[in-house]
């Protein structure tokens, strides 16, 4: 039988912005969101409501219809989270992309958001418009963001929309609703994701996903102290998203934003500004406490700490807990993009030295299933996690295979992540991965998106890519490939080649850093599935010899 939830928490059913600027309790005028390089820029509740009226009457000027999605590209600002709530208050659905895509993804995510606007920061211009054009999108629809005109490094071109020109046709108020349906089926944000397998996908996150999630982790659990958080991950991401767009003017958290992470912006931005709240995945726990710069600056003004996105070792994680302020708890989260974020946590003030991810926040039911699907819910036995509740998304958008696959029919979401609940504590283990994801630096990288890159060379006949351990980043992973070439005799394409041809296609943190071997056929099973199984074995092996690494 399923766990179902003990604990019930009221959600409200209100559209993101009545539940963010109704029920303001902190004053209006004081910076919510401040640029942590330049503090003079920051927006408070009061110019943020103004802002955003100011862009649902923009949105709508320009043609938007309820509905559109409208994309970003570019790195964190202290506007970003404003343009997501402008977009939504217009009554469209934010989408976010990753400022390291090619081209080739660009188009990708463009396309299965079904983007129909697009804001990029100047420098970051070029690709946007080779995918926007692969989409069919018009010039005109391509807006510069550059809030303060000059802010941005790259030149502003000439000929397109600008920020400020969204703000000259005056105030317009948002989208009202307050009804239980229309807040679980109206979509706010599109964010991509790998799901459990197969190429990246748009998870279409709903009023209710996000105005719960805020609700389930911050407003079940408030803090006894004037909370600061450093924005540092992106704001595309899903493990910042909901608490970079809701959380600072909802609760009046004050939120300082670095325009990408840089360890030691970061270490300094954590003891200038006095952060309370520390969020880490776990490179950057393995970074910090292995870095020199935890001598120079100070993480003693943080009174909790939380770690997500991918396992931390509980040697790094006490080590890091070291870090913050005596007594001070470092605990892991565990989530997904389906889950709107957070889905089990440490409620402060419980400390945890296990590994353990927790337990599932209010209002979430949880089961374990087996290889055929049969519930095996039960303490100290090792299943498949299923959850469901207000924070899961009701689906991928437009993509009605992956969810008859993903969900199931009482509404459970198929995780992909195997758990273990302790039954002494009732604690919850993620022990295994039963999908195929590698997690690299926090980032999610589908082997089926790099395995169709490399069948795309024309001198490889087939190709197979897994996660090997990483030997400099403790816990985390490298994309390998194992390929075959066209030419069984021929020496072409090499490493390099490869290494080249991916690098052209795709962002960074999905190049083979794990390395390329080459094979005469990839090993497979009689219905022509790869067994990664023996690839993987294979590659512990070759890289316990020093084989093949690029």
């Amino acid at each position: 039988m399923p766990f179902l939830a003990q604990e019930h928490v009221p959600l409200s059913n209100e559209d993101i912005l009545s539940w963010t600027f109704d029920h303001v309790k902190y004053d209006w005028d004081e910076p919510m969101y401040i640029d942590a390089l330049k503090p003079e820029r920051s927006i408070s509740a009061r110019q943020a409501h103004k802002l955003v009226r100011q862009l649902a009457a923009g949105f709508k000027a320009i043609g938007l219809q309820k509905g559109d999605c409208v994309s970003i590209h570019s790195f964190n600002d202290i506007y970003y989270p404003l343009f997501f709530l402008g977009v939504v208050a217009a009554g469209g659905v934010y989408a976010g992309t990753n400022p390291a895509y090619t081209q080739h993804e660009l188009t990708h995510t463009t396309k299965i958001a079904k983007v129909k606007f697009v804001l990029t920061q100047p420098s970051l211009l070029n690709n946007i418009l080779k995918a926007a054009e692969d989409n069919g999108i018009s010039k005109k629809n391509v807006i510069i963001f550059n809030p303060d005109g000059h802010h941005d490094p790259g030149k502003t071109p000439e000929g397109y929309l600008q920020w400020n020109d969204l703000l000259q046709h005056g105030e317009q108020d948002w989208v009202r609703f307050n009804d239980y349906d229309k807040a679980y089926m109206t979509g706010a944000a599109r964010l991509y994701s790998s799901g459990t397998t197969g190429l990246p996908k748009a998870a279409e996150l709903s009023h209710l996903n996000l105005t719960a999630q805020h609700t389930l982790v911050y407003e079940t659990n408030p803090r006894p102290w004037k909370v600061k958080r450093l924005l540092a991950l992106p704001m595309f991401h899903a493990a910042t998203a909901p608490g970079a767009f809701c959380t600072p003017l909802r609760n009046g958290d004050k939120a300082y934003v670095l325009p990408r992470f840089d360890p030691e912006n970061w270490f300094w931005a954590h003891e200038k500004y006095q952060i309370t709240d520390l969020g880490v995945v776990p490179p950057i726990a393995v970074m910090a406490i292995n870095s020199p710069l935890n001598n120079k600056y100070s993480l003693k003004s943080a009174k909790v700490g939380q770690c997500g996105a991918a396992p931390l070792d509980k040697a790094p994680q006490a080590r890091m807990q070291a870090l913050l302020d005596d007594g001070a708890p470092l605990t892991q989260v565990w989530g997904m993009t389906e889950t709107s974020c957070i889905a089990t946590r440490h409620a402060y003030p419980a400390k945890d030295i296990t590994g353990s991810v927790g337990w599932p926040l209010p209002n979430l039911d949880t089961k374990l299933i087996d290889d055929d699907g049969k519930d095996i819910s039960g303490y100290d036995v090792r299943g498949e996690l299923c959850i469901r509740g207000p924070t899961i998304i009701k689906g991928y958008f437009e993509n009605p295979e992956a969810n008859s696959r993903d969900w199931d029919k009482d509404n459970y979401f198929h995780t992909g992540d195997i758990a273990w609940i302790d039954p002494k504590t009732k604690l919850y283990y993620i022990v295994d991965r039963k999908k195929e994801l590698i997690k690299v630096r926090g980032f999610q990288v589908a082997p089926p998106e790099v395995e169709g890159v490399l069948l795309s060379h024309p001198d490889i006949v087939d190709a197979a890519v897994i996660g090997v351990p990483d030997p400099v980043r403790e816990g985390g992973e490298l994309p390998r490939a194992y390929v075959t070439r066209r030419d069984p005799n021929g020496s072409k394409p090499t490493e390099e080649d490869i290494a080249q041809y991916i690098k052209e296609k795709l962002a960074s943190y999905k190049r083979l850093e794990g390395g390329v071997v080459f094979l005469d056929t990839i090993p497979k099973n009689a219905s022509g599935k790869i067994l990664k199984r023996i690839l993987r074995d294979q590659a512990k092996k070759e890289m316990s010899s020093g084989k093949s690494k690029l």
